[in-house]
């Protein structure tokens, strides 16, 4: 009800917000892009975005992306966001093309975050989508990834590699830590490896 409110008023700008911590649990798309048409965060330098998805009828597997696409509309939403926490959770598997079951995919909207340095993932069963090739990344000082079951090493390889094109690699803080409630189960199987394509990449 209080979304639908904001929404019949005059878009509203906030610029004297500068760090802005965004939970959406069971909300659907709409209710997103409802929000965000009604209200503007220009200012925000640092922001945490937190989408809990409990599988609703009316969502598919495209969920996570259409959210996003609404939050990051353009590259300019946020021109001063340096500093980016994402955590992603769904409890709803869909059968793909192959006979798979999965809990849906996400892509990073890196492009639309330009001055981004500081960006921690967790995507939880949620599979993260290879980066498009030529794609321009922001000047990412330091990078946190918790849990790893879906975020593979191929990405991981591929995020340093395209920073170390664009010179920003030497730069970087870089860790891996473990689902907290995975126990004995290591999430990041490829964790020990990694630091050997680090190193390489530094070379």
């Amino acid at each position: 009800a209080s979304v639908s409110k904001v929404a019949r008023q005059q878009r509203q700008d906030f610029p004297r917000v500068t760090e802005l911590d965004l939970v959406f649990v069971a909300c659907n798309a709409e209710v997103i892009k409802t929000l965000f048409s009604a209200v503007g965060f220009p200012k925000v330098e640092t922001m945490k975005l937190h989408i809990d998805w409990k599988g609703l009828p009316e969502d598919g597997p495209e969920h996570f992306n259409n959210s996003f696409d609404t939050i990051f509309p353009t590259s300019q939403a946020y021109p001063k966001l340096t500093d980016m926490t994402l955590r992603t959770a769904s409890i709803r598997s869909w059968q793909d093309e192959d006979g798979n079951y999965t809990h849906g995919t996400i892509s990073i909207p890196f492009s639309k975050m330009p001055k981004l340095k500081t960006f921690e993932l967790q995507t939880g069963l949620l599979t993260v989508r290879p980066i498009p090739s030529g794609s321009t990344l922001p000047p990412i000082q330091k990078l946190v990834i918790r849990d790893c079951r879906k975020i593979t090493k191929i990405w991981i390889v591929a995020l340093l590699q395209q920073l170390k094109a664009q010179g920003f690699l030497h730069a970087l803080d870089f860790s891996v830590h473990e689902w907290e409630n995975l126990g004995r189960d290591k999430s990041c199987r490829w964790d020990s490896s990694i630091k050997e394509d680090v190193l390489a990449l530094t070379e």
